[in-house]
């Protein structure tokens, strides 16, 4: 019995048919819906999706779990690594210092060289990124981000550190050794990077994992031994889950936002859920959910003026920084009309017009930030005091990557104040509760107001 591994994919080489139909099934799930498959229906297809192939086949992620697994049984076996696991140097950058919890990634990391970096919103995951960085060395790679903004603010932190990156994104591209690519624009280097490049690093990898293209270039770059994700919030389906794990390796979790929060390193925040009962829906059955999502949180009235009431409360104080996030930028129409001394920023202004943006609203004594999705990660402004989820959504990994865009330390602030609501029960009831499942998990203490 013998492993021959790759860097993109792995072979199990064995003559016990038994063997490979037990890690079939534990490598197979079900994907969501799969009983309306036609496919299904025809009986060609079981509804799953395999990990681990009837040859033997998988992804070099999973190699560490398929070994324990024959070790746990018992079994033993050769590994033929056909990898060019080349040595790594010092990670120390001039002016930079890590702080432990982040040496420990660092050491980490780079000795598995394929992993996922699993570290709270906040927690100074492009600090771990470059420290692997300058430990990897002059070698060919690729940092891949879901968003344009992300990429040009580590852009930013690279050169400041004495890095020489390339860039690729929309219409253009510097090419370099070291590019930063969104995932978007992977076809521009396809020619110069997907065979040569020695190491791949993937920016909030739950962008990723969800969707053809992504899990794609994951397991692509045959030439890449060191492979590695961050995040602050590892998908938790089951499919996603195992495509970023047999991508790119075991996830690594060395601190919590509690600890953070303990150390000083992060503000704690005080959240508060304001329950909201005073509508029926009773004659409203027969509507659908973006219908629902319209009436109950874009077109509220009540709620929309609670929103209004809470900003300007704040600004009752000696300073207050108040970000309010919505989903659509419909709602951020109307709140902006509501609150006309807010600044609002959407997906579709220039990275020239956001930056400016920030900087106007953090000058202010009193300064409100609108934002859609864009604010939801990546964007650092440790100014803010005080925080808004105007969103009805439900998913935990958003709420949790929403919350770091508060939680970064600033002089002027002892704590940050968090709004979110409790909507109604039928239509958007249970993503007030993951939202609020989402706030515990991470050992915060939740208020219900209401």
């Amino acid at each position: 019995m013998k492993f021959i591994v790759t860097n993109t994919k792995s072979q199990l080489i064995t003559e016990n048919k038994q063997l490979l139909a037990i890690l079939i099934k534990k490598y197979t799930r079900k994907k969501k819906g799969f009983f309306h498959s036609k496919l299904y229906q025809q009986k060609r297809w079981d509804g799953g999706v395999k990990f681990f192939s009837l040859k033997g086949k998988f992804n070099t992620g999973l190699l560490p779990y398929i070994m324990e697994d024959l070790e746990s049984a018992g079994l033993e076996y050769e590994v033929e690594d056909t990898r060019n696991l080349y040595d790594t140097g010092d990670s120390n950058i001039e002016g930079l210092t890590l702080r432990d919890y982040q040496e420990e990634f660092v050491t980490t990391a780079l000795k598995k060289r394929r992993c996922i970096i699993k570290a709270p919103t906040a927690a100074g995951k492009t600090a771990i990124m470059l420290s692997i960085l300058k430990a990897i060395g002059n070698r060919k790679g690729v940092l891949f981000f879901s968003k344009k903004s992300i990429l040009e603010q580590t852009y930013q932190d690279l050169v400041k550190y004495g890095f020489d990156p390339g860039v690729c994104f929309g219409e253009g591209y510097v090419l370099r050794d070291l590019m930063l690519c969104t995932i978007q624009s992977v076809d521009k280097i396809l020619d110069t990077h997907l065979r040569e490049a020695e190491f791949i690093v993937f920016d909030e990898i739950q962008e990723f994992s969800n969707g053809k293209h992504g899990v794609a270039v994951m397991s692509s770059f045959p030439n890449a031994s060191i492979r590695i994700g961050l995040t602050a919030t590892v998908p938790t389906d089951d499919i996603p889950k195992l495509n970023a794990i047999s991508s790119l390796g075991p996830v690594i979790n060395k601190v919590s936002v509690t600890e953070l929060i303990d150390k000083k390193w992060l503000t704690p925040p005080v959240i508060t859920m304001i329950n909201r009962k005073d509508e029926s829906v009773e004659d409203d059955e027969k509507i659908t959910y973006a219908e629902s999502y319209d009436k109950f949180i874009v077109n509220n009235d009540k709620r929309n003026a609670m929103i209004r009431i809470l900003t300007e409360k704040f600004a009752e104080g000696e300073h207050s920084k108040t970000l309010i996030l919505v989903k659509s930028l419909a709602h951020a129409k109307i709140l902006q009309e509501l609150l006309p001394t807010s600044i609002m920023v959407q997906g579709s202004s220039s990275l020239e017009t956001r930056n400016e943006a920030i900087e106007e609203f953090k000058k202010r004594t009193h300064g409100i930030l609108i934002g859609t999705v864009i604010f939801q990660t990546g964007i650092n402004i440790p100014e803010i005091t005080h925080y808004i989820n105007a969103r009805g959504l439900k998913s935990e990994t958003a709420t949790v990557q929403a919350l770091g865009r508060a939680l970064r330390l600033h002089a002027t602030k002892k704590e940050v104040y968090v709004y979110d609501f409790l909507d109604k029960e039928k239509y958007v009831g249970s993503h007030s509760k993951k939202r609020v499942a989402a706030y515990k998990k991470l050992g915060l203490k939740v208020i219900i107001h209401g």
